[in-house]
């Protein structure tokens, strides 16, 4: 479920930038996944390579 939910919200940002939204409100139900979003949480001491895409999207302005 949660490789599901970041695959989704990795897409979404993504169709987002490539449309030019560069302001964009993102929910998840999650919270392990908004925690590991934001730095808070990682995965056997490392950031998975999707969620680092998703915050370099996140970084971009």
């Amino acid at each position: 479920m949660l490789h599901g939910e970041m695959w989704g919200m990795y897409i979404g940002m993504d169709l987002a930038r490539r449309q030019g939204i560069t302001q964009l409100q993102v929910e998840s139900d999650l919270k392990v996944l908004v925690d590991m979003v934001m730095g808070n949480c990682k995965v056997n001491e490392r950031t998975p390579p999707l969620i680092r895409r998703i915050q370099d999207l996140n970084n971009m302005n």
